[in-house]
């Protein structure tokens, strides 16, 4: 059996992986992620888990507004809960660790049953033993209903009118189509045959609340969504605008979050000791460079007027740098493109990779320095930042400022 968990702290998982190994003689695989979008990528590349357990305060709330905090937590789970499935289209079962708020009865604990999220663990339950007892053998729908206490009042069974549609019927849809994940082959015939138990004007509800790419392939393949958009002049999915994220629901209190699927490139590896709950480390630029860009700007502000006689040709003249370093203007110029290429490659690396790869990155960049500063001082590499004059061999300035941006590369 495969988990993936998202607690706390590293020190929780081991207990729980050692307790349920000595109580089920059973041996677990496990990884550890400490994000909520970090279990959303994981799970998206890997569909070979078995369990999710999450820990409901895994990351840290700069207030104390619960409504704020449920709604962020709710939009998490949602969003999880729509990826959590194997290589089958089968779901895998999410174990909640709730915080002590929590208390059966809620309208939270209703939403996470409409969700599909039958093991959610509260008050003195909210133990290693529970846990792996979960991990073991998860609750069913039933169970769920009785340990959360839901009554029949809690939620709405029966819709208000023959036209009407009720939020639990919503939700049993969106499982569904939910649960043939990627078999988009199946989205046809399964419309068709709740298209058969329901109005016209009950399918207009239902068509709303479904995800944008199960009525894309709807208004290909399905004759019977095709007469209901065209009698209704209901905007095709090919038209929206792509700004349109948000699925209108025919007063139906259901949120819906669309695929937020993001592909990381390179085989970045990220050890299962990192955690950290807030992360901004730079990518530094090299002293010299940011120095070089300066002085750059600074001479070619003191440049004549383009609108002046352009005076002879002359060979440039070398400019001082903060650093005691004299480079030409056309050296400068490439300085500070690479300067501007270093800048570019910092912000794709922040959209790109989350924090704790960043960090990795961090990691790798200062080893690489240390290693070209023990070589520079053995003389294997020309010292760039101390500005060495020229040499017999012929190195002179000009080779140094050459060098200079290549250092820069080291945060790639």
């Amino acid at each position: 059996m495969k988990v993936l968990f998202a607690v706390s702290s590293e020190e929780i998982s081991d207990r729980i992986i050692k307790k349920y190994q000595k109580d089920y003689k059973e041996i677990l695989a496990y990884k550890n992620v400490y994000y909520f979008n970090a279990i959303l990528k994981e799970i998206q590349r890997d569909k070979t888990y078995d369990r999710i357990i999450i820990s409901e305060d895994l990351e840290p709330f700069a207030n104390n507004n619960y409504d704020t905090i449920d709604k962020f937590v709710f939009e998490k789970l949602d969003s999880i809960s729509d990826e959590a499935h194997d290589m089958n289209g089968n779901e895998i079962p999410l174990i909640l660790i709730c915080t002590e708020r929590r208390s059966k009865g809620s309208n939270f604990l209703v939403k996470l049953f409409g969700l599909g999220i039958y093991n959610a663990l509260l008050g003195t339950d909210r133990s290693m033993e529970q846990v792996c007892k979960l991990i073991s053998r998860p609750r069913g729908k039933k169970e769920a209903k009785m340990y959360y206490k839901i009554d029949s009042e809690d939620v709405n069974y029966k819709a208000e009118s023959e036209n009407e549609v009720s939020e639990l019927e919503i939700q049993n849809i969106l499982s569904h189509f939910k649960k043939l994940g990627k078999s988009t082959e199946r989205y046809t015939q399964s419309f068709d045959n709740i298209a058969a138990q329901y109005t016209d004007e009950q399918l207009k509800i239902i068509i709303n609340c479904l995800p944008i790419k199960v009525k894309a392939v709807l208004e290909e393949q399905s004759k019977k969504y095709q007469e209901i958009m065209t009698a209704n002049g209901f905007r095709s999915v090919s038209g929206q605008n792509q700004g349109d994220g948000v699925i209108r629901t025919a007063g139906l209190s259901i949120n819906m979050i669309g695929d937020q699927t993001q592909k990381i490139n390179g085989p970045i590896v990220i050890p299962n000791a990192v955690r950290t709950s807030t992360y901004s480390k730079q990518i530094n630029i090299p002293q010299t460079v940011r120095s070089a860009g300066q002085t750059l700007a600074q001479a070619t502000q003191s440049q004549p007027a383009a609108a002046q006689p352009a005076a002879p040709a002359q060979a440039a003249q070398p400019v001082q740098a903060p650093n005691g370093q004299q480079y030409t203007p056309e050296q400068l110029k490439i300085i500070e493109q690479r300067r501007a290429a270093l800048l570019a490659r910092r912000e794709q690396l922040l959209k790109q990779y989350t924090p704790e790869q960043l960090k990795i990155l961090a990691q790798r960049q200062a080893a690489l320095k240390a290693q070209q500063a023990k070589q520079a001082a053995q003389g294997a590499i020309p010292n760039v930042q101390g500005g060495e004059p020229a040499n017999g061999n012929g190195t002179n300035a000009g080779q140094t400022v050459a060098q200079a941006p290549q250092e820069g590369t080291t945060n790639q």
